[in-house]
Parts: structure tokens; sequence; C-alpha cells
């Protein structure tokens, strides 16, 4: 009999634990749903695309400007560089932007407001810049 009753206990404390840990398990798992984790990583992927274009294109100009590129005559394949670094850095500017735009309607709590902020400056350098170089 006492160990009928050690085995139900035995049983009953596992059955504890293994729903404490679960609960924590859930505790972790966002609230939004999958859907919104998506969207926000997207957003991400597409704010750090803008600025690592943005930062190639930074570096190709460098190249360029240095005066040792002056008299070359491969300066029409930095060119074409630039401008393709350039365009890259736009169009993800843009969806980085309209993602964001996203992401604050879809998710429940909105991502913390240094984040956003720094988003939209990553994002509006790119559109912005075509009009700075004048």
């Amino acid at each position: 009999m006492q160990s009928k009753r050690k085995k139900k206990k035995i049983r009953r404390t596992l059955s504890r634990k293994k729903e404490a840990i679960t609960s924590t398990f859930r505790l972790n798992q966002s609230e939004d749903g999958r859907a919104s984790d998506a969207m926000t990583v997207a957003w991400m992927l597409a704010t750090m695309a803008a600025l690592v274009f943005g930062i190639f294109e930074l570096v190709a100009r460098g190249v360029q400007f240095s005066g040792n590129n002056a008299a070359n005559s491969s300066t029409l394949g930095l060119d074409a560089m630039i401008q393709v670094t350039s365009l890259a850095a736009v169009v993800s500017a843009v969806m980085s932007l309209v993602l964001l735009v996203v992401v604050l309607r879809v998710r429940r709590e909105a991502p913390p407001r240094t984040i956003v902020i720094g988003a939209v400056f990553i994002a509006a350098v790119p559109l912005l810049a075509p009009f700075l170089r004048t």
C-alpha cells in the first residue's frame, strides 16, 4: 500500500514539475504570434540591409574621390557599383519604412522607441542622400 502512495506522490510531483516547465516555456513565447514576429524580423532585416548598402555606397564614393582613380580608366565600373548600391539602399529603406508601419499596426506591444527612431533615421539617410549631394 505504501509503495502505491509513494508512486502516486512521485507521479504528482513529476506532473507538477512538467506543468511548471511548460508554463515557463509559454511565458517566454511571444504574445503576438508568429506573423507579427515574422514581420518584425523582416523589418529589422530591411533596416540592416539599408544600413549595409549605405555603408558600401559611402566606401565606394570614398574610393572614387580618393584621387588615385581620377586618371584610371576603370571608373566606369566603380560608377556602376555606386549606382547599384545606391539603388539597393533606397529600395531597402523604402521596404524598411513600409514594414515599420505594418509592424506598428500588427504588434500588440510596439517595439522600443529608440529602435524605431534609429530605424527611421537609417531608412531616411539613403532616401535623402541624393538631395544632399549638391
